[in-house]
């Protein structure tokens, strides 16, 4: 569900980007008013409002402006400090109009640039507010701003932009400009080692971390951020030292908190696991208190509130799990899961919109055997007999896809690159091509047209030219070039990867596919208790999980029985039992001799940015096998619907 920018219900403006920014106001209007020679009435209405505003007495205040424009319908100071009243009284349709009248006469007014990128950052229209950022920052520096604080909050909120549409580079290339001119602060540091992070760059990353503490030691981001990259590099017991540090800093330290339930949920304390009750209370109260403290925890760092909120719920669970308190652990997981599938989908249940959710996925099961055959293939595998020696493993999330990963990535001959996006983005290139939008489809009882839907993807991939899949298969290769040596294999474990294998096989007919499986409650339980980085929509909700996993076993019921595809299926439980013959007979199949490295898989040093990241950090073990188990009475709607 797209939450578009005019509909007024769907808007939360929070307050860490406040539109109602006198201080800044009244720093430009002097001149603006003195350009436009207004009368001294006007200046005197003028203050006035500003005045009232800060009073939020908005109908005293939208009156003198409007006595204002009444004179000087150009006048954009007024114009911008109407759409601060209305943006404060949460009409963002009204906020618009003024601000863009505001731009119309004066387009170049940094009050209402500023204000705009605010407007559409806090409603996650990134690409709007970087555009209204830049355009602020544009021929401008620190002396056209009433403070350096107001500077560095443009910058700060155009670097949190970019990091939001994945621009990672621009965001830390804008904090090292910055930087260089020895114009920075903590704020500004920490997202430069954030997007560092992101584009996993753990050097650089702690080297910016590490700046930020030297300059306010008393900095939890950042000793919350140097616990992440050891986490996901595996060095536990350094990583547990910073997230400690940053509870002694902040006892609201979100992050390091779910960090420790991760590692290790013995160290934590007592009076850590009290505070954060009270925190997730404070949440379900809605209450101002609980506001302040995560604007205080959201300015340091890019987590929005329901984020924030999520670690801090599943961290609750991990913890009181791990204390065998499972009524306790349940009740934390249910009200974040609640809340995440809300977020992610804008609805409470899977029945609010259950013919729309999972459309492409139920697309695919009826082209597969319409499209993807012997005879479609021998189209394109005479342009494509490259041997690309490419691995994708695919399966279920948190069905072993991770683990199996490290396994083979241990190898001497084989490199791991994690959950690759390329395929995905490739699959929507195509259909965008073609002018194929999922949302095109809609009736006018607002469902999904399927029918016409799945007539024109079929079309699509029947109409696909070879210079077309050669373009696509560059795409990909480019992507994974810093790697390339025809000595390796490349491993791809995007486990959703499972839905467009009729397209992975058109382009690169040489693959080796590895389809991961688990017990299906196992499997299931893993994803409904678990939280992820990306959208994943379905694991929140039990009845969408079976729903999802029921689809997923049927694709995979189809690509199974087919003898052109390189395929093997691994069993995680067999993994668990054998993993010396299980990863014996994953090496034979891919055609690689046996390295006793590959069964050591914890001790491999390559960061892991899945949900998995602190199992594989383990020897294998079995606590993870029905550990849905003391959850039953809760979880019925997931066993019933997996196992009749």
């Amino acid at each position: 569900m797209v939450k578009k920018i005019l509909n007024n219900d769907l808007i939360k403006l929070d307050n860490l980007t406040n539109l109602n920014n006198n201080e800044l106001d009244n720093h430009l209007s002097k001149s603006v008013l003195e350009n436009l020679d207004i009368d001294e009435v006007s200046v005197l209405n003028y203050q006035n409002a500003n005045d009232l505003l800060k009073k939020n007495k908005y109908s005293e205040a939208k009156e003198l402006l409007k006595l204002i424009l009444d004179k000087y319908p150009k006048y954009s100071p007024a114009l911008n400090l109407l759409g601060v009243i209305s943006s404060s009284e949460k009409n963002l349709n009204e906020a618009l109009y003024y601000f863009e009248k505001s731009l119309e006469y004066n387009p170049n007014y940094l009050n209402t640039l500023v204000n705009l990128g605010a407007l559409y950052f806090n409603n996650k229209n990134f690409e709007r507010s970087v555009f209204y950022y830049e355009k602020a920052l544009n021929d401008r520096n620190e002396k056209n701003f009433p403070n350096i604080e107001e500077y560095f909050r443009v910058n700060k909120f155009l670097m949190r932009s970019y990091c939001n549409i994945y621009q990672y580079k621009k965001s830390y290339m804008t904090g090292i400009a910055l930087e260089e001119r020895g114009l920075f602060n903590t704020a500004i540091l920490n997202l430069i080692g954030y997007s560092f992070l992101e584009l996993d760059d753990y050097d650089n990353a702690s080297i910016y971390y590490k700046k930020s503490i030297d300059i306010d030691p008393n900095n939890p981001i950042a000793y919350t951020n140097l616990g992440i990259i050891k986490s996901l590099i595996g060095e536990t017991k350094e990583a547990n030292k910073f997230f400690t540090q940053a509870l002694r800093l902040d006892k609201n330290s979100v992050h390091s908190f779910k960090g420790l339930t991760d590692n290790s949920p013995e160290i934590i304390s007592k009076e850590t696991v009290e505070d954060m009750i009270a925190l997730f209370s404070l949440y379900l109260k809605d209450s101002n208190e609980f506001l302040a403290l995560l604007n205080i925890l959201k300015s340091q760092d890019n987590s929005d509130t329901n984020f924030i909120f999520h670690e801090l719920g599943y961290g609750l669970f991990n913890y009181f799990h791990y204390k065998k308190e499972y009524s306790k652990a349940y009740y934390y997981l249910e009200q974040v899961n609640r809340s995440c599938y809300l977020d992610k989908t804008g609805f409470n249940d899977f029945s609010q919109d259950q013919d729309n959710l999972n459309i492409i996925m139920e697309s695919f099961l009826e082209i597969n055997s319409k499209v993807f055959n012997n005879s479609y293939y021998n189209r394109f595998d005479a342009y494509n007999s490259g041997k690309d020696r490419l691995i994708f493993i695919i399966g279920m999330p948190r069905s072993g896809t991770t683990l199996v990963e490290q396994i083979l990535s241990n190898h001497s001959k084989v490199i791991g690159l994690g959950e690759r996006n390329e395929m995905a983005t490739i699959l929507t290139a195509i259909l965008r091509k073609r002018g194929i939008e999922v949302n095109q489809f809609k009736k006018k009882d607002n469902l999904i047209n399927k029918e016409e839907l799945n007539k024109n993807l079929i079309s699509v991939f029947e109409s696909l030219s070879t210079a077309e899949i050669t373009d696509c298969r560059k795409i990909y290769l480019d992507s994974i070039k810093d790697y390339s040596d025809n000595d390796f294999y490349f491993i791809d474990k995007m486990p959703s990867n499972f839905a467009r294998l009729g397209l992975i096989r058109v382009l690169f007919p040489d693959s080796i596919f590895i389809h991961t499986k688990r017990d299906a409650i196992d499997t299931c339980f893993s994803n409904f208790s678990t939280l992820f980085a990306e959208s994943q929509e379905y694991s929140y909700n039990q009845s969408h999980l079976v729903h999802y996993f029921k689809q997923y076993q049927e694709i995979m019921n189809y690509w199974e029985k087919k003898d052109f595809l390189k395929f093997t299926d691994v069993s995680y439980e067999n993994i668990v039992k054998d993993i010396e013959g299980e990863t014996r007979k994953l090496l034979s199949f891919i055609n690689l001799e046996y390295e006793k490295d590959c069964v050591e898989f914890y001790k491999n040093k390559k960061a892991v940015r899945t949900a998995s990241y602190a199992q594989v950090r383990k020897k294998i073990y079995k606590s993870s096998i029905k550990k849905w188990e003391p959850y039953q009475e809760y979880i019925s709607i997931l066993i019933n619907g997996l196992t009749k």
